[in-house]
């Protein structure tokens, strides 16, 4: 075992800096917690949430980054009432909501670089 201790943050490369920006902040609702500018970094935290969401701007970085990257999963009091927010914003949501018996429903959408985030309602 390593002594993991938690999850600190979670972080994507992507393309168009001030749409990433916009969409974690104003489309989310995460609050912006850090911004560089300059070094292309911002990090986000969401409501009710240790782990926190960074942004890096990929022409910041060399080489350049390749291969996917990870899904946050979001846990949402309401999925129903999150996914009807979210699509009076714009998202379309990438297919219908999925059920695992007695644990959980969860849906995926996309940022504006094509990366996943993952609603989830517990059970």
């Amino acid at each position: 075992m390593i002594g993991v201790k938690g999850m600190e943050l979670v972080w994507f490369f992507v393309t168009d800096w001030n749409s990433a920006k916009s969409f974690y902040r104003d489309t989310l609702g995460f609050k912006l917690v850090f911004v560089d500018d300059d070094e292309g970094w911002a990090e986000f935290q969401p409501e009710e949430s240790q782990t926190r969401l960074a942004i890096k701007h990929w022409r910041l970085v060399s080489p350049s980054p390749r291969g996917g990257g990870g899904c946050p999963v979001i846990q949402v009091e309401d999925l129903d009432k999150a996914i009807a927010g979210l699509e009076q914003q714009g998202v379309a949501m990438a297919g219908p909501i999925q059920a695992v018996e007695g644990m959980k429903r969860h849906i995926t959408f996309y940022d504006p670089d094509g990366n996943p985030i993952q609603l989830t309602q517990v059970w």
